[in-house]
């Protein structure tokens, strides 16, 4: 599939295309086949897939915390689940939005156009990079840089669930600022104790998410078998 892909797309070329196989079979999204082939063929990510397939029931409320196109957003919606799903880059937002309005799910899925940090206000986003497809934006430390950013809202988990339904399960891939929105859900973690599955990306992230866990009570489960980064990392309440 993906070698027929090379030959007769364009590099850029984006088509509506449904969902192979695995969990999220059947499920409408506008890809890049060149680049985004594990998401058309079904097999991306496919254990944490099998999680959220299993964790998520009708009334669950689930937080998708870096929710880029939503694919995790839209196959939690069709497990019933209220989807509160966090995407602070405008092309990223947008095109979440085309795929809930395309796949029926808008009851189900709210679209919160913010980032999620330690602290509520603002950050520093370098948006994604849309040359293979749905890339990733990157929040930007304050300090000098070389890429182009712009100034987007930011929230912490604490300040949002206190206005909004508390999650009882929350994705988060952050693209390396996952210990950032750690530190800002000290309250949701102590008193909710949400199932959290984590993309870490680096082993700094990794010592600090592990040991933040472990204080609170958590049983952790790298959900890949490989030593690199990301990895995924699934935190049970004990």
């Amino acid at each position: 599939m993906k070698s027929l892909s090379y030959l007769l797309l364009p590099s850029q070329g984006m088509r509506t295309l449904r969902v192979r196989s695995g969990p999220g079979t059947g499920l409408l999204f506008e890809l890049n086949p060149r680049w985004e082939t594990p998401t058309w063929d079904g097999s991306y990510e496919l254990e944490v897939q099998r999680v959220l397939q299993e964790r998520l029931k009708p009334g669950s409320v689930f937080y998708d915390v870096g929710a880029n196109f939503g694919f995790y957003s839209l196959l939690a919606a069709r497990q019933s689940a209220h989807v509160f799903a966090f995407e602070p880059d405008v092309q990223n937002a947008e095109s979440l939005e085309r795929h809930v309005h395309l796949n029926s799910l808008g009851a189900k899925i709210e679209i919160i156009r913010a980032a999620v940090f330690s602290t509520s206000g603002f950050l520093a986003l370098e948006p994604a990079d849309s040359a293979r497809g749905h890339g990733n934006a990157h929040v930007v430390p304050n300090t000098e840089h070389s890429h182009p950013t712009v100034k987007v809202p930011c929230t912490t988990l604490d300040d949002f669930a206190r206005e909004h339904v508390v999650p009882d399960t929350i994705k988060i891939d952050v693209e390396g600022a996952e210990s950032n929105v750690l530190k800002g859900a000290e309250k949701l973690f102590t008193h909710s104790r949400p199932y959290l599955i984590c993309e870490v990306h680096d082993p700094a992230n990794a010592s600090f998410v592990e040991a933040w866990l472990k204080i609170r009570a958590y049983e952790l489960r790298w959900l890949d078998t490989n030593s690199g980064f990301p990895r995924q990392l699934l935190a049970a309440p004990k």
